[in-house]
């Protein structure tokens, strides 16, 4: 008691001795109780975080959805109304189920695109890759001479494609093959070059 007596005439100030209590909540990790305001701004925070990332999900989902219709050989501008023309040239139903999921509601300039016909293609492929593709590789082994307009290009990285270019060269189609069989390919070939 002296000393602490000394201390503060001294104007020095020693901690307060603390109880047990206070010990162990500190140790443990309890607070103070939030007030009412507090404990509102909490839900808030943790209701915007997860809509934040519901938000997120969404967006990546449909972004790789996206992105496997195009790794399919699908684009984007894919109508529904060729899915059926389609099964008939391909006879693949799988091929069917998955032209089905991709595919847009018509619409007049699509469907004119869709019906379109090309005097020439080029089959793109990078002949390194091309061991990832084996029915790409036995198309271009074996059909791919065959097929009037088609012209074959080694693009180094590139994977498997199908550009269909108009009397001027310039690009009015383009179409991953990557995943496709080998008569699925020359099929759809034969249909879109004129001849």
């Amino acid at each position: 008691n002296r000393l602490h007596s000394s201390n503060a005439s001294a104007g020095v100030c020693l901690p307060r001795k603390q109880s047990w209590r206070d010990r162990t909540s500190r140790r443990i990790g309890f607070r103070k109780p939030k007030t009412g305001t507090q404990r509102e701004m909490g839900r808030l925070c943790a209701a915007l975080v997860s809509l934040l990332v519901l938000v997120v999900c969404l967006h990546v989902s449909a972004e790789e959805e996206t992105k496997s219709c195009l790794e399919l050989g699908f684009a984007e501008t894919l109508l529904c109304s060729s899915c059926g023309p389609f099964f008939e040239t391909v006879k693949d139903k799988a091929l069917l189920q998955e032209c089905k999921r991709c595919c847009t509601q018509d619409d007049e300039e699509k469907i004119h695109q869709a019906e379109a016909t090309y005097k020439t293609a080029s089959l793109r492929y990078s002949t390194k890759r091309l061991d990832y593709y084996p029915n790409v590789k036995e198309f271009i082994e074996k059909r791919a001479s065959e097929i009037e307009g088609l012209n074959m290009q080694n693009v180094k990285g590139v994977e498997p494609a199908i550009v269909m270019l108009d009397e001027d060269g310039k690009i009015k189609e383009r179409v991953s093959i990557g995943t496709w069989k080998v008569d699925s390919i020359e099929q759809f070939l034969r249909k879109k070059l004129n001849k």
